[in-house]
């Protein structure tokens, strides 16, 4: 009547369901005071679930050494926060930094569905976006500013085909191609080319 099972190996020669007609209360409740795993499912003798005595869980794996240790691949449908309760994208990792490392080299893949679309990355300040860069519209590499996450303007756009750098202008039919006035940022000190890398032709209006 008290819904306890005694100690001891229970064998089960086919399947079985729990059932609790108590809101209040756990369907399945496992209380153990040694330290041996309080839960393993188990498949064909290999553990596939495991919740060891300090409470980490195991899928895969029968030696979960964090709170969640899974070993393999993971599929999942809705969004995942780390660092936050209330995650604002599909991925969406919260504190001071973020590490990515791999053994030799390491690749980070950012890749879109079509020419006209975007891959990015975006820089924010309290979520409003500042700066970001990518391939935006097309697939010239740029850079682009904003002061209010709404309006951008270009800064370096970099030529797929060629890579010829604008700047100040998402096209750059030459090497260096800038919309805007240049100068030094010092008075009388800088050189415009040098005695032996001189410019062919310049062409002054």
């Amino acid at each position: 009547d008290s819904g306890l099972i005694s100690p001891g190996s229970v064998e089960v020669s086919d399947s079985f369901s729990i059932q609790s007609q108590n809101e209040f209360e756990p369907a399945l409740l496992v209380n153990s005071s040694g330290t041996g795993d309080l839960l393993v499912a188990s498949s064909s003798g290999t553990a596939q679930f495991v919740v060891s005595h300090t409470g980490n869980v195991g899928i895969g794996t029968d030696l979960p050494v964090l709170p969640l240790s899974v070993h393999g691949s993971a599929y999942i449908t809705e969004k995942l926060g780390v660092g936050t309760l209330l995650p604002a994208s599909n991925l969406d990792v919260r504190g001071e930094s973020s590490l990515f490392s791999g053994q030799g080299d390491f690749n980070l893949f950012v890749s879109k569905g079509a020419a006209s679309s975007s891959a990015s990355i975006k820089f924010q300040e309290n979520l409003n976006s500042k700066t970001m860069l990518g391939l935006l519209g097309d697939n010239k590499f740029k850079i682009r500013v904003s002061d209010n996450g709404t309006t951008w303007t270009d800064g370096i756009t970099i030529e797929n085909s060629g890579g010829n750098v604008g700047i100040g202008t998402s096209s750059a039919p030459e090497k260096l191609t800038v919309a805007g006035n240049i100068s030094p940022s010092d008075n009388n000190k800088y050189n415009l080319g040098s005695d032996t890398r001189r410019f062919k032709t310049i062409y002054v209006n």
